[in-house]
């Protein structure tokens, strides 16, 4: 054997990618070990079998793709292969034929599996679809464009035009936009130049525009206020308008005034509220769960009271998870790891699972013995347990079992050949089968895909599998799922096991009790309910506290006081937000203790912490017992 030859036979069989050898008319000589991977079959099976064994008949795509390879002697493209299961698998291909020495005609195939990216990009394209249906019901109009001077528009929605009192159409144009809202040249000139004055110099406190009227010859005129947002890193705004000819014609009667002045404050606010929903819905949840805690104790053996107190917890407990599971897919939140134990973590959830899956349904556990710890985030694994049984509890309408388990698993090259996305080595295994409905083909295909559900639409986003299988992926670990319809499911999800024995922290926490003091604590957060929970909270606890509704109250106060041991600030405030406050006060008092709280996850504020960010980080919602826990792990802490 040649040199060269001795190097193409090295390539071929260490190639990642599916390789055969074939003849035009589809007989298989050679196929490398990735092919008989990919494919389910051995060599001796592919060359007795042959083309036929994995190319889709039913893909219309393959007949001209032979036919182009045959009258132009290569073909480069995407088709549908089969598996030897019968699986369907997305690929792109290349082929060429060449002559060999004695005449003959080979053909060389390199297959490469899309599988991953073609539910990336469906994933994608039912996330902007998704994100476009929640923009074009905003009560306000929003547009992406650029102002330079040209107003050239990448994007609106359907108000935005309707608010001009215009349409898509007369907008599609680069430049169209002053001329097709505002038909009085004079104004339109003074408006147009203010636009631009105001735009040139990026300052988001001078774009902002009150009272704009839009006027038609021989029709009402309306007022617009509008605000402009510039998007970092392009020359681009993020333009919102809202109509404002009620708030308008209050002011010109006094008696019509509050009601009017309050639908504008509504519209004003809802403007905010697009860019800020999660921050906000995490504050006002914070608040929820913190004085239903404190409720709890006051109403201890009243059993109705005692229920509908659950019933509206687990509500903001369903709005909590939702917004959690928008950050964890639009900001991949960073994973606080420690060594866990998964029998640990089902115990302490136990009840709480119990409660969620009601009284028509008996849950179950079973426990090994010897598992391994894993290392993981806590939270994010309370998360992907809870979704996954509630996920049971919705497939079992009428009632059943759901049994949780933990167990052993030590995976060998013969299982990865199996399953290529498992990993060889010792895993801790966690179990939720169920005795439900079960999932046809179809679901088992795109069960874990964002916003895939069979639910009714006010029951399920779509995102409680993909949640679980996004936190699975993002700790290395993945998922098995076994599921017949009418027979249950089993999804089990493989974690790799982490030596030696899991940390003290990491046990089940649920039962520790709270621990006070006495040292003095500076609150400052711009939400009342979360200043009024943790404030009480504190105090009960033996505490002094402060409270500040602001960064520029809290340095205040912190500089009369002197005498503060712990400052736990908001991020975002109005006017001076925690970090910024934090570094004045450490400036009079080095080595101060803080902690930093938010409704957004740290990575979405992380440009804000910095270099405040080896700080501790609560992201809200929380339950008052977890900022107390918090506040007491840092004061004890020697740094």
């Amino acid at each position: 054997m040649t040199d060269r030859e001795s190097r193409y036979r090295t390539f071929f069989e260490n190639s990642l990618d599916a390789m055969f050898i074939t003849t035009p008319d589809g007989r298989v000589l050679e196929a490398n070990a990735a092919a008989c991977e990919l494919f389910g079959y051995t060599e001796e099976e592919l060359i007795r079998i042959g083309r036929k064994a994995v190319i889709d008949p039913q893909d219309p795509r393959l007949l001209p793709a032979l036919k182009e390879r045959k009258e132009k002697g290569r073909f480069a493209g995407e088709l549908n292969f089969r598996r030897k299961d019968g699986t369907i698998v997305p690929v792109e291909i290349t082929s060429v034929v060449s002559r060999m020495a004695n005449g003959e005609e080979r053909a060389s195939i390199i297959v490469r599996d899309v599988t991953g990216r073609k539910r990336a990009e469906e994933a994608l394209r039912r996330n902007e679809a998704f994100t476009r249906a929640v923009m074009d019901h905003l009560p306000v109009g929003l547009a992406v464009n650029s102002v330079d001077p040209a107003v050239d528009f990448v994007y609106m929605n359907d108000n935005f035009p309707k608010f001009y009192r215009t349409t898509r159409e007369a907008l599609a144009d680069p430049g169209a936009f002053w001329d097709a809202v505002y038909e009085d040249p004079d104004f339109r000139e003074r408006i147009r130049k203010r636009v631009l004055d105001d735009c040139a110099g990026h300052d988001p406190e001078r774009m902002h525009w009150e009272d704009v009227p839009i006027a038609r010859k021989g029709e009402e005129t309306r007022y617009v206020n509008a605000r402009n947002t510039p998007v970092p890193g392009a020359s681009l705004m993020i333009s919102t308008v809202w109509d404002v000819t009620d708030r308008k014609r209050a002011e010109e009667e006094r008696e019509k005034l509050g009601r009017k002045l309050l639908q504008a404050q509504r519209m004003e606010a809802v403007g905010t509220l697009a860019g800020g929903i999660a921050h906000d819905f995490n504050n006002a949840l914070t608040g929820i769960f913190g004085f239903g805690n404190l409720l709890r104790e006051q109403i201890s053996g009243n059993a109705q009271a005692e229920r509908d107190l659950g019933d509206i917890l687990r509500c903001a407990e369903r709005a909590a998870t939702l917004t959690r599971q928008l950050l964890t897919f639009a900001r991949r939140q960073a994973i606080e790891a420690v060594d866990l134990d998964l029998n640990a973590l089902v115990a302490g959830l136990e009840k709480l699972i119990g409660k969620a899956a009601g009284e028509r349904i008996e849950v179950r556990t079973r426990l090994a013995d010897g598992l391994p710890a894993i290392r993981g985030d806590r939270g994010q694994i309370e998360q992907a347990l809870m979704n996954l049984c509630l996920n049971a509890r919705d497939a079992m309408p009428e009632g059943g079992k759901l049994f949780i388990g933990t167990g052993i698993a030590v995976l060998g090259e013969e299982d990865v050949a199996r399953h290529p996305y498992m990993r060889a080595g010792r895993h801790a295994v966690l179990e939720v089968t169920d005795t439900g409905v079960g999932m046809d083909e179809g679901t088992r295909e795109r069960v874990f895909d964002p916003f895939f559900t069979t639910k009714e639409p006010d029951r399920g986003t779509g995102l409680g599998l993909a949640v679980v299988y996004g936190i699975v992926k993002q700790h290395n670990g993945f998922i098995h799922l076994y599921s017949e319809p009418g027979k249950g499911t089993t999804l089990k999800a493989y974690f790799p096991a982490a030596e030696p024995a899991p940390d003290a922290v990491s046990q089940d926490l649920a039962e520790e009790p709270v621990r006070g003091g006495t040292e003095t604590v500076l609150l400052a957060d711009d939400e009342e309910s979360v200043l009024a929970v943790a404030h009480r909270t504190l105090k009960e606890l033996g505490y002094d506290v402060l409270i500040a509704r602001d960064g520029e109250e809290a340095v205040g106060l912190f500089r009369r006081s002197r005498k503060v041991d712990l400052v736990v600030l908001d991020v975002v405030m109005p006017g001076k937000g925690g970090p910024e406050a934090y570094r004045e006060m450490q400036r009079d008092k080095p080595g101060l203790k803080a902690i930093f709280m938010s409704g957004y996850s740290i990575d979405a504020v992380l440009d804000r912490l910095a270099p405040d960010g080896g700080h501790p980080f609560l992201q809200k919602p929380f339950a008052p017992t977890m900022l107390a826990r918090k506040i007491r792990e840092v004061l004890d802490a020697g740094i």
